[in-house]
């Protein structure tokens, strides 16, 4: 399972520590974690370019099962 977080790149204000408080149980049970900022899907091109993106991490991750 891969869960996907956009950071709004103005209005994010979650810290590490927070944002592993908060994912802790689940990186636990194995889930992976991609975060992109949302200027890398602002645009069509760059959305693309990011869904190429975790469509490699996902492929990553499926090699190593």
């Amino acid at each position: 399972m891969l869960v996907v977080e956009i950071d709004g790149d103005t209005v994010h204000q979650e810290t590490p520590a927070e944002a592993h408080a908060r994912t802790t149980m689940l990186l636990h049970e194995g889930v992976y974690f991609e975060r992109l900022k949302a200027s890398e899907c602002e645009t069509e091109e760059k959305a693309l370019q990011s869904a190429k993106k975790i469509m490699s991490v996902l492929t990553k991750i499926k090699s190593t099962r």
